[in-house]
């Protein structure tokens, strides 16, 4: 099973302008700043607030970048 990592590498390689939010745990700084360089357009930190997914959910789907 691939990483996160992996997935989006994958993702990113098949559409450049993919919108990709994240869901990491805390603590994991490195791995947060990969995703950004890969292509992450957001973060979500566990443990998982249920309003704060949907405010990053909207964000990121109204961006038109």
């Amino acid at each position: 099973m691939p990483t996160g990592i992996e997935s989006l590498k994958q993702i990113m390689a098949f559409d450049k302008n993919a919108r990709v939010v994240m869901c990491t745990s805390i603590g994991q700084d490195a791995i947060i700043s990969d995703a950004i360089k890969i292509g992450a357009r957001d973060f979500i930190i566990n443990p998982l607030m249920q309003q704060r997914f949907w405010i990053l959910l909207r964000r990121t789907l109204n961006r038109s970048e």
